[in-house]
């Protein structure tokens, strides 16, 4: 049999084929899920966010005795959050007892932390504080200290330094994971100059529970002892035992002020740290902070590198809150997300 000459597929061809076939492709399953109709009694399909209001999920308890997990320590609770979020989400309810924090309880989304009140006690332990002997740039993942005495393997830690390019006070929030003698190994690069001319320092301060870019979070009836007493602040930066801090955020508002009167009188920065944030009134009255001016609020130790601008939305009377070109919320290292499931919404709208 004669060979047959069969037209040959060149590679740019095929490229330009396969493109059209799957932008052709994604258009029409976009089209057709448009026109599905809204989901109101969904299905926990692997991979799809919307599933069914379950009304029983998994409950974990962490105490000092006749508990799941059994212990009295920060590492004892993050077991158990840990756990219950590797499952899909729950509760750990802490029993009565006093709980002794060498570090942050982190937690993920959908878990709940549930105390037994004013008898279920995180207390953080006595900090310890000390230089840094050897210089840190931005990629090192390690730390030597002038005196070690005190600081354990997976202590949770703040390092702070003066730039050496005069930008500032540079602060950072790690765990300790390793060490050989004074050298100590961190969870995550520096991401920070902690050149010795900034007189860099190391403390064991951190928040006793910590939530970074999570939702569906809920804590009840603890009680959060930050040992102030005992505990040295290296820099009183809003990272400590009941300590918060309020950076890049944007605070936009018609009635009331910046923040209320009753703030603006408790404004030491070991309670709580505002700086890198941009204030709008949309009112045009004056942004207050209580009673000060954002001068006089800047004099306290607060703000100081936040800025008064008009953030500008797309349409905040509309709801859309979305940043328009040119919006100086990058001024202040504001970093957008979308912001469509944002907000109080219909039942049937989230579950699309």
């Amino acid at each position: 049999m004669a060979p047959r000459n069969l037209p040959t597929l060149h590679r740019r061809l095929l490229l330009r084929t396969m493109g059209g076939l799957a932008a052709g492709a994604f258009g029409a399953v976009a089209l057709r899920a448009d026109e599905l109709p809204r989901n109101t009694d969904p299905r926990a399909i692997s991979g799809d966010t919307v599933e069914p209001d379950w009304r029983e999920r998994l409950t974990v308890t962490v105490g000092r005795k006749k508990a799941d997990l059994v212990g009295v320590t920060d590492r004892v609770i993050q077991a158990a959050v840990d756990y219950v979020a590797r499952l899909g989400g729950g509760a750990v309810r802490v029993l009565p007892g006093t709980y002794r924090m060498r570090n942050s309880v982190f937690l993920p989304s959908k878990v709940r932390l549930l105390g037994s009140g004013s008898d279920s006690v995180l207390v953080k332990e006595p900090s310890v504080t000390t230089r840094l002997i050897v210089d840190g740039d931005h990629w090192d993942q390690e730390v030597t200290l002038a005196d070690p005495t005190g600081f354990q393997v997976g202590d949770g830690v703040r390092l702070v330094s003066k730039d050496p390019y005069g930008k500032g006070t540079n602060i950072v929030q790690r765990t300790l994971i390793a060490a050989v003698g004074n050298r100590f190994k961190l969870d995550r690069r520096l991401e920070e100059r902690f050149h010795l001319a900034g007189d860099p320092g190391i403390a064991t301060n951190f928040s006793l529970l910590q939530c970074t870019d999570v939702a569906e979070v809920t804590i009840e009836n603890l009680a959060l002892d930050g040992n102030k007493a005992q505990n040295e602040m290296l820099d009183r930066g809003g990272i400590g035992g009941f300590e918060l801090a309020c950076r890049r955020n944007i605070v936009y508002y018609q009635d009331g002020k910046a923040v209320g009167g009753y703030g603006s009188r408790r404004i030491g920065r070991d309670v709580c740290a505002f700086d890198r944030n941009l204030y709008w009134n949309a009112s045009g009255r004056p942004v207050l902070f209580g009673d000060k001016t954002l001068a006089e609020w800047r004099a306290a130790g607060q703000d100081k590198e936040s800025i008064v601008a008009n953030p500008l939305f797309v349409a905040p009377e509309k709801g859309d809150f979305r940043l328009r070109q040119g919006s100086p919320a990058a001024k202040i290292g504001f970093e957008p997300w979308d912001l469509s499931a944002v907000g109080p919404r219909p039942r049937t709208a989230r579950l699309k």
